[in-house]
């Protein structure tokens, strides 16, 4: 069945010029955010693994700002 079918594209993709060109595929237009890493960082803090001040600091912020960011979560 699978055969077929990539078969079948190749045959399209052959007979259309403009299908073999394939200007901006594979290109990801959208941003990504990564959260596990602050994630990591309070559930350290929530245990008691870490201080406070050493998590702000694994995450290049000021104590501050991390304490205030932490309080809201």
């Amino acid at each position: 069945m699978y055969s077929a079918t990539y078969r079948n594209f190749c045959i399209k993709v052959n007979q259309n010029p403009d299908l073999k060109k394939e200007h901006g595929y594979g290109k990801y237009q959208g941003n990504e955010n990564s959260y596990r890493f602050k994630q990591r960082l309070y559930r350290a803090v929530t245990l008691e693994s870490i201080s406070m001040s050493k998590a702000a600091n694994l995450a290049n912020q000021k104590l501050a700002a991390f304490r205030d960011e932490y309080i809201v979560l």
